[in-house]
């Protein structure tokens, strides 16, 4: 039975963007809806939670990247699904070789634009936050 955390709290970590926190969360639920099992596969190659996006490109294979990039279609803004598909390219075309000094340019604009990249993700948590959390109990006891 997959863990259950209360309304109040998952308020609070959206309201913090406590990412970490949400990643666990959406990892534990059994059948994630679509936005939110994309989040699991955005938030991987999201800034935080590595050293660089050649790290990224070096352990995804190319059936998982042409999934994730159409997701990136449906739920990202065009410049972070760009983005996205370039980095495939520059891996590509160095034949994963080069190493992350080739990896700068992408990793600074990762950087330079943290907050749209988090604001995505704020948006695929906040569109399904009701899968995140039990539904309110009815008065005299009970989920409604």
């Amino acid at each position: 039975m997959p863990v259950r955390y209360a309304a109040a709290l998952i308020e609070h970590w959206i309201a913090d963007r406590d990412f970490d926190a949400l990643y666990d969360v959406v990892r534990g639920l059994p059948e994630p809806p679509g936005p939110l099992a994309f989040f699991l596969d955005y938030w991987l190659w999201a800034p935080r939670v590595r050293g660089g996006a050649w790290q990224y490109y070096d352990g995804i294979d190319e059936q998982a990247f042409a999934r994730v990039a159409t997701l990136m279609d449906r739920y990202a803004p065009a410049e972070v699904a760009a983005r996205y598909r370039a980095g495939m390219r520059e891996w590509d075309s160095s034949g994963g070789v080069d190493g992350p000094d080739d990896w700068m340019e992408l990793d600074r604009w990762m950087e330079r634009h943290t907050i749209l990249l988090e604001d995505v993700a704020l948006d695929l948590i906040t569109s399904c936050r009701d899968a995140l959390a039990p539904p309110p109990a009815r008065p005299g006891g009970g989920p409604s």
